[in-house]
């Protein structure tokens, strides 16, 4: 607290007393508020705090003065493996420091910001990547059409196709063995007729059996290649699931990262509106408050006038009862007339053999009664006046 001293004229003669009452005044704590700003960083960067740092607001403030830095400490959301999202609170100010102002002037509130982690985009042009692993780890995936031929999906192709070629051509040779018996029956049933084929029937015996052993083995083969056509075209009815629910997968995540944009930016819309509010309703607040501190110093110099005018009319009412007891007693005394040979003689009061003019003043060639003089001074109805301003009447 300071310390001020407060005098007052409350001698009967008017006079000034030596005596003081003094009074405390006492300076409160200001109230101050710091705000840290919002951090945006992308999924698998790395932020990092410490002192130093400008990125805050503050609010509360006075006589222009500024806060130069804060100690930053970052929370969840800094690290590398951080997910997407928007962790409130995570960044914190503390130790506000330098600048113009005076820390312990302020009762200091800090505030928490947050720490938004967008998502980091992702091309993936190799087919034969597990696209579900990579969706897994990470949170867009785009999926490039430049497939490479060697891929499996095509290699599978080709394989189908090779498939259906040796088909075809296992097909054709089965019909044309089919068409050669036919002909080795006729040939035999000829035969039988004829003795003198008969050692001719039974080399076409021979060679009919060769060929339905090799009919045989062919039907075989071609089972098998029908089992394998099938293993193929089932694998590819997988393949075709899987990668049109993969594709399902991808949409729906590019749909939800669209959202959560949108909303971002709803929110930082909704930010920005209630920041403007906040400086509009301080602006007004900052006014009423001047509006105040005005008003109130005015209200100080009227209480100091008032008090002013108080002690000069009880200064006032003591010397007219002074003058009027020292002109009743003169009364019947000898009182002289003058005549004012100066433009203006004021007017004086007489305080402890000491003299002060007041505003009145009697003007040349007035005529005033002087009752008595004393130390250069004669007393009129009016107060002292000089007697070098007074000529005999």
């Amino acid at each position: 607290p300071t310390t001020y001293y407060a005098s007052a004229k409350i001698d009967a003669t008017g006079c000034e007393s030596s005596s003081r009452t003094s009074g405390d005044v006492t300076v409160s704590a200001k109230a101050l508020s710091i705000t840290a700003n919002n951090v945006n960083k992308t999924y698998g960067a790395t932020i990092t705090g410490g002192a130093g740092s400008s990125a805050f607001s503050s609010s509360g403030l006075e006589n222009s003065e500024t806060i130069g830095s804060v100690t930053i400490a970052y929370g969840t959301g800094a690290a590398a493996t951080d997910p997407v999202a928007t962790n409130v609170g995570s960044v914190t100010p503390s130790a506000a420091t330098s600048g113009t102002f005076t820390a312990s002037n302020y009762t200091i509130t800090y505030n928490t910001g947050n720490i938004i982690v967008g998502a980091k985009a992702l091309s993936i042009n190799d087919a034969n990547s597990e696209i579900l692993t990579a969706i897994q780890q990470f949170d867009r995936v785009f999926v490039s059409n430049n497939e490479k031929p060697n891929s499996e999906l095509d290699r599978i192709h080709k394989m189908l196709s090779n498939l259906y070629t040796e088909k075809e051509d296992l097909s054709i040779k089965y019909k044309k063995l089919l068409g050669e018996k036919k002909q080795y029956k006729a040939v035999m049933l000829l035969c039988i007729t004829v003795i003198g084929c008969i050692l001719g029937l039974v080399i076409f015996n021979t060679n009919l059996q060769s060929k339905e052993s090799q009919l045989k083995s062919l039907e075989i083969e071609l089972t098998e290649k029908n089992d394998i056509i099938s293993k193929q075209s089932f694998n590819i009815g997988k393949l075709q699931i899987e990668q049109s629910r993969k594709n399902d997968t991808i949409s729906n995540q590019l749909s939800n990262i669209a959202q959560l944009q949108i909303t971002q930016s709803q929110l930082k819309n909704e930010v920005y509106n209630l920041e403007e509010t906040i400086n509009q309703k301080n602006a007004i607040i900052d006014e009423k408050i001047a509006d105040v501190q005005n008003f109130n110093n005015k209200i100080s110099n009227l209480n100091s006038e008032n008090i002013s005018l108080r002690n000069d009319l009880k200064n006032s009412s003591n010397q007219n009862r002074r003058l009027s007891l020292e002109i009743s007693n003169l009364k019947n005394s000898a009182i002289q007339k003058y005549k004012v040979n100066v433009s203006k003689s004021y007017c004086y009061r007489q305080c402890g053999g000491n003299y002060s003019r007041n505003d009145c003043y009697y003007g040349l060639g007035g005529i005033v009664d002087v009752y008595t003089q004393q130390d250069g001074y004669g007393l009129t109805l009016g107060g002292y006046l000089k007697m070098s301003d007074l000529q005999k009447y």
